[in-house]
Formats: C-alpha cells, sequence, structure tokens
C-alpha cells in the first residue's frame, strides 16, 4: 500500500506537478468576457446612431451619381440612368427617408414661384438654390421649402431619370433624411447638380462643409 502511494507521487511530480483552473478563476474570465460582450453590444449601435444620416446621404448619393455618370456617358438603358428612392429604403430602419420632408421649417422666403406665380426677380446663377424651374403641372407633384432664405421648388416623386449625355433632369429633386437628432436633405438640381442642406433651430440651411460627404466629381468620358 505504500509503495502503491510512493509510486502515485512520483507520477505526480513527474507530471509537474499540474492541476485544473479552480471554479472562481473560471468565474472571473466568464465575468470578464461578459463584461467585453455588453460593452460592444452597448458602444456600436450608439456610434451608428451618431453618424447614420450622414452614411445614409453619402450612400444615396453614390447612387445617385452613378445614374448621372450612366447618362453623361451616354447609356440607352433608362434604369442605369434612373435613381429610385426604393433602391435605399432597406439600408436602415432608424432613419425616415422620404421626398417630403419631416419638418418644413420657417417660411422666410417667397415660396409664391412654387404656386405658379412668377417672379419678378432673375435667377442668380451663382446660387443653386434660388432656381425657379418650369414644373409640367400634369405629371408633377410639388413642393417648396426656403433653403438658406431662398425659395427652393422640388418634384416630390420618388425617382427621376438624367437625359444622356447632358446629366441634367426634368426638376429639382430632394431626398430628406430625419431621425430624432438630425435633419438632412440631398438635392439634386434640374441641372445635375448634387448639394447638401440641413434644418438646425427650424430652417433649413445649405451647408457646403458636409459637401465631403459625396464621392468625387464625375468623369464624363470613358477612360
Amino acid at each position: 500500500m505504500r509503495k502503491n502511494s510512493e509510486s502515485n507521487s512520483e507520477n505526480n511530480s513527474k507530471n509537474g506537478g499540474s492541476k485544473g483552473f479552480s471554479l472562481l478563476e473560471i468565474l472571473v474570465v466568464l465575468i470578464l468576457i461578459s463584461l467585453g460582450i455588453i460593452a460592444v453590444a452597448v458602444n456600436i449601435p450608439a456610434s451608428r446612431a451618431m453618424i447614420e444620416p450622414e452614411s445614409v446621404l453619402a450612400q444615396t448619393a453614390s447612387f445617385v451619381l452613378e445614374a448621372k455618370k450612366n447618362a453623361l456617358l451616354g447609356f440607352v438603358d433608362v434604369n442605369k440612368r434612373t435613381f429610385n428612392i426604393e433602391q435605399i429604403r432597406n439600408i436602415t430602419n432608424s432613419v425616415i427617408i422620404s421626398t417630403i420632408p419631416a419638418t418644413i421649417g420657417a417660411k422666410n422666403c417667397n415660396l409664391a414661384s412654387c404656386l405658379g406665380v412668377t417672379s419678378g426677380s432673375p435667377t442668380k446663377e451663382k446660387d443653386p438654390f434660388s432656381q425657379n424651374n418650369n414644373f409640367s403641372q400634369t405629371s408633377q407633384q410639388l413642393g417648396a421649402i426656403c433653403i438658406s432664405g431662398q425659395s427652393f421648388c422640388f418634384d416630390t416623386n420618388s425617382s427621376f431619370t438624367f437625359n444622356r449625355f447632358s446629366g441634367r433632369i426634368n426638376a429639382n429633386y430632394i431626398i430628406f433624411f430625419s431621425n430624432k437628432k438630425r435633419n438632412l436633405a440631398l438635392i439634386v438640381t434640374s441641372t445635375g447638380d448634387v448639394l447638401v442642406a440641413e434644418n438646425t433651430n427650424n430652417e433649413w440651411r445649405s451647408r457646403t462643409d458636409l459637401q465631403e460627404l459625396l464621392i468625387e466629381p464625375i468623369k464624363t468620358k470613358k477612360e
């Protein structure tokens, strides 16, 4: 009996006297892993909520500019030159995407021209937000807001097609992105320009500093 115990102790010493983890050590490891998972689950949605409107606007702009690029290159296929808001409906559930603004903002400009009343002052070419286009009353649903103190008429239809080679469209269009924190707008003018505006303090203003959300200018020739 004594020999057996001695042989067992010798075997343990040969195996390096190794032993398993204690229950306390296992519990500590599990707690640390759980805390790490909770921290990731909490922080990621919060950061996405902060950048989501801008991110959705940028993705939408990429679709719009792709359609314009195809038009400038002369694509015959209308679908390749057309943007439809349904292309971006499934990007997120936390941002409202619409062609009608969640908030109109202050009416600090003359919106009569959008209602069919002619304006006496000429359009300023340097200010894209002051454009007043001739709308077809039979085919377009009109909307109007004030952006940086200028009246801006737009079509509220959910799709538009760029003309081949010119990259122009038949009217102004706006896609609005809103959540509890922010109201952004992606503006596509009849000349094909793509601009950004934001509603702050109940007033829509152009945001040239957010133009970096858009991709680089389109090349008009195939490389």
